[in-house]
C-alpha cells in the first residue's frame, strides 16, 4: 500500500509506526481514523490556540489537501516527521510563513502582532 512506502520512504521501522500509530488512536478520542486540532491538543496536554490552528492548517496545506481540520493516521505521521526533522532555521521560516498572510516576505504590524498574541 501507498502507505507502507511512505513509512519506507522516511526510514520508519515497523515497530516506530506501531507506536505512532498507538499513539494516534489513543489521540482519537472519537475514534473517528481521524485526528482533529482539538483531540490533538488534549491529547498533548495543550491549550487549544490559534498557533495550533495554523500548524495544523499549514501541515495540511503543505501535503497538498483541502484544510479540513483532521488528518488521517498517513497524515499524521508525515505531519509528525516534517515537524520533528525541522532545523533551527527551517522551523524559524516555518513559523514565519504561518503569520506572512500575504505572502509579502515580511511580517507587517498585524502580522507580527498575531504572531507575538498567539504564542503568548
Amino acid at each position: 500500500p501507498a502507505s507502507e512506502r511512505i513509512f519506507k520512504y522516511l526510514h520508519l521501522a515497523p515497530c516506530e509506526v506501531d507506536v505512532l500509530y498507538s499513539l494516534f488512536r489513543t489521540a482519537d478520542a472519537d475514534n473517528s481514523n481521524t485526528l482533529a486540532v482539538g483531540e490533538l491538543m488534549e491529547f498533548l496536554d495543550l491549550k487549544h490556540s490559534d498557533f495550533a490552528n495554523r500548524v495544523f492548517c499549514m501541515l495540511e496545506y503543505m501535503r497538498g489537501w483541502h484544510v479540513s481540520g483532521s488528518c488521517d493516521f498517513e497524515a499524521y505521521v508525515v505531519s509528525v516527521w516534517n515537524i520533528c526533522t525541522l532545523d533551527t532555521d527551517e522551523f524559524r521560516d516555518f513559523v514565519f510563513e504561518l503569520y506572512d498572510a500575504d505572502e509579502s516576505g515580511y511580517l507587517d504590524r498585524e502580522e507580527a502582532l498575531d504572531l507575538v498574541v498567539d504564542i503568548t
